[in-house]
């Protein structure tokens, strides 16, 4: 009898851990499917026509699944709520118009964006907060003057992920505001435009460009008045003009393990220090903090290099007293021109960051 019992309990216990993975896999599944799903074009009953439409009657963690097949969606759309909006395959899913992100906690991935004109009329614009960033992923921007923008209100604005896209712009291919922006993994050419434009800029705190491929560009990256800017992994590869540009920057960017190859000037710094009474630095939202220069280190040159290969910059210094020494006895404030940082470690091959051809 004992030993009956105990076979009984032996094939309970089995049953048990049997059904346990069960249940939590069921769990699991349900949670990560929660919200309601939107279908617009395709042929299912009950679907939108027009996408705007669906972004219209879908809630906070929705999605708006679009299918290719209606492409091309001749629409500018609004989207103020937090919602994921997916195209069914990016090369074949297109948006003629502009995609604006009025809210955060916004996912537009997997769309062919393109014919955005106008003077400063972006592909894709908004903000996000730093519980809910918004996330651009897996896109392609063609024919737009800027591909993707992050701006809103002064320092408030920022908290975006901008990664794996594929841009073709006029003017820029990615500008962020702010502060958090993450851009990783995009590739940004320009192709028969003035090579006056901009394939990445920055203006704002704690922003990182990394593993990017731009060509083409008046400057590559283009870094003004900001505050520990992670430069890292990126190709900056064949721009007429430069390749990093930091402008009023000194607060501790680092450009770290670039391939630079074939550009214009790979790269150079625009150092402005306005002093007053004590010295001091402004980043582009009026906050004040120490002034720490700019760090290059292991970026790959062009070619093989044993010595430190040097930077070269523009420093000046103005203010009241320095504009009075200029006024009253000639001395000139912006005599310090020659103004070189460097990088003390250069690669001696070039790193293998994806987007090389």
């Amino acid at each position: 009898m004992k030993t009956k019992w105990l076979a009984v309990g032996i094939i309970l216990l089995f049953v048990g851990v049997t059904i346990a993975p069960a249940i939590a896999q069921t769990t699991e599944k349900q949670s990560v499917s929660r919200g309601t799903w939107l279908y617009v074009g395709g042929s299912g009953p009950g679907n939108y026509t027009r996408i705007q439409d669906a972004i219209d009657n879908a809630g906070d963690g929705d999605t708006v699944f679009v299918y290719n097949e209606s492409s091309p969606y001749y629409e500018n759309i609004l989207i103020s709520t937090s919602l994921t909006l997916r195209g069914e395959q990016k090369t074949s899913t297109i948006i003629k118009g502009m995609v604006s992100i009025a809210t955060h906690g916004v996912t537009v991935t997997g769309f062919t964006i393109e014919d955005s004109y106008g003077v400063d009329i972006p592909g894709l614009i908004g903000t996000g907060t730093e519980e809910s960033p918004n996330i651009i992923d897996g896109n392609i921007m063609r024919n737009v003057s800027v591909g993707v923008t992050v701006r809103g209100a002064g320092k408030t604005c920022g908290y975006f992920i901008i990664s794996n896209n594929v841009i073709y712009a006029h003017q820029v291919g990615i500008q962020v505001f702010g502060k958090n922006n993450t851009v990783f993994g995009n590739i940004i050419s320009f192709t028969n435009y003035p090579a006056s434009y901009y394939g990445i800029t920055s203006c704002g705190d704690f922003n990182n460009i990394s593993y990017n491929t731009i060509s083409g560009a008046g400057a590559a990256i283009y870094i003004l008045r900001s505050l520990k800017t992670m430069i890292y992994h990126n190709n900056i590869i064949e721009n007429p003009g430069y390749g990093v540009l930091l402008v009023e920057s000194s607060g501790g960017d680092m450009i770290l393990q670039n391939n630079f190859m074939k550009n214009g000037k790979n790269a150079y710094i625009s150092f402005k220090l306005t002093v007053a009474l004590n010295t001091k630095y402004y980043n582009a939202w009026g906050q004040e903090h120490p002034i720490i220069l700019s760090v290059w280190d292991g970026n790959y040159w062009d070619e093989p290099r044993l010595e430190p290969y040097p930077i070269d910059g523009f420093f000046c210094i103005h203010g009241i007293l320095f504009t009075l020494l200029w006024i009253l006895l000639g001395i000139n404030y912006y005599n310090f021109k020659n103004f070189q940082r460097f990088d003390m470690h250069p690669a001696q091959e070039p790193y293998d960051i994806p987007g090389m051809s």
